[in-house]
């Protein structure tokens, strides 16, 4: 492989017409939003926001052991390793959150773990007696295939097709060896390239889900630098998350306590990013994934094909926690009761919707991370210059 030279031009976000007015000054004046979020983007404010995490996070054995059972197949010292850290008082963990997109699929999948990644190292160089660990967030429940399924490669789309439903962590991946031999025949006489299709092939043979081909796929690029991969649908993980779930269905808490923050938000002139339903879950079995609505004192997918009381959706919880699965704003609260997390690094979008959030975050006493806006880039070669 032939080394890769350019040149570094910054430009300023401001004169990036297509940012959104709400992106824009939080990344340059985050100190706009004190209300809306716990500390600014900045490596100073690490120490108080370890002190907070560590008064209000107990669930260190527990996700250690859950990641550790995810890992069984990937026998990988290091990775084992900074899991098993997570076990310490003086391990934190800085996490990205993204759906899994075909073999990486936009850039920007790319430079929201690169970025998780240096912080995580920037972090250790400015407070050597911590240890922060790198955390990517598999997006694994999603069940909006035509969102994860292509990526474009010189101008061209390439695709994997299937007819399977549900969550996209659990689809069979075979079919993706089809969309690799295409885009191989674009690297025929690139020896680099070929050997790494050539072992993303393998992966796949080895592999019976999508989130297990993900899993091996983001170790083999990312495992060398600690990055440790979480598959949110796990039944131990849900079974952590639990009381939160109870609270949403019975109480409907998001949409109750997020009024706050949509409050303050509305007064900065500015809307909300991310739609808050009175239920923020979705009810998960097999290859079925649906939105749970509360109407008459009653409870019903969206398409009534599961019906329950209260009684009987709260059985069902305690009975089977994997089948409740968290929509886009319930999502933080999963990540952040689970992890001793720091630092979550997002896009504009997610920044957006993380600022309706933080007076949810304060009801459920959950400490809210640093929010952090990930870096932007783009590569233009000579021919494109």
């Amino acid at each position: 492989m032939s080394d890769f030279t350019a040149d570094i031009v910054h430009i300023n976000p401001l004169e990036i017409a297509e940012l959104k007015p709400l992106e824009l000054q939080y990344w340059n004046n985050p100190n706009d939003f004190d209300r809306l979020i716990s500390l600014t983007p900045e490596l100073d404010n690490v120490p108080q926001m370890i002190e907070l995490k560590k008064s209000q996070f107990h669930n260190r054995n527990e996700i250690c052991d859950i990641l550790l059972n995810q890992y069984q197949d990937i026998g990988d010292d290091n990775i084992l390793h900074q899991i098993n850290l997570i076990k310490q008082d003086h391990t934190f963990t800085i996490i990205c959150a993204h759906q899994a997109l075909l073999l990486g699929g936009s850039l920007y999948w790319w430079y929201k773990i690169i970025h998780t990644i240096r912080l995580s190292i920037d972090l250790k160089k400015t407070y050597p007696e911590y240890e922060f660990i790198p955390i990517y967030y598999a997006g694994n429940e999603d069940h909006d295939f035509i969102e994860i399924n292509h990526l474009n490669l010189f101008s061209k789309e390439y695709s994997w097709t299937n007819h399977q439903e549900g969550a996209c962590g659990r689809m069979n991946p075979s079919e993706i060896a089809k969309v690799i031999d295409e885009i191989a025949l674009v690297f025929q006489n690139n020896k680099f390239a070929t050997t790494e299709l050539n072992l993303f092939k393998e992966l796949l043979v080895q592999s019976n889900q999508y989130d297990d081909f993900f899993r091996k796929f983001v170790h083999h690029l990312f495992g060398k630098y600690g990055l440790v991969y979480f598959n949110p649908d796990d039944k131990q993980a849900k079974l952590l998350l639990s009381p939160y779930i109870a609270s949403e269905l019975v109480d409907h808490s998001i949409v109750k306590t997020s009024k706050e923050s949509l409050r303050v938000l509305q007064e900065m002139s500015f809307q909300s990013q991310a739609h808050i339903r009175d239920i923020n879950l979705f009810y998960l079995i097999d290859n079925y994934r649906v939105g749970i609505y509360y109407e008459d004192s009653k409870y019903h997918t969206k398409d009534f094909k599961y019906n329950w009381d209260q009684i009987n959706i709260l059985q069902e919880l305690k009975e089977f926690p994997e089948r409740f699965s968290p929509n886009v704003v319930f999502r933080p609260i999963y990540q952040e009761s689970l992890f001793p997390n720091l630092i979550f690094v997002g896009g504009g979008a997610e920044v957006a919707y993380w600022l309706q959030l933080k007076s949810a975050f304060q009801n459920w006493n959950i400490p809210y991370p640093i929010l952090w806006r990930r870096f932007s880039a783009i590569i233009f070669t000579e021919n494109t210059l």
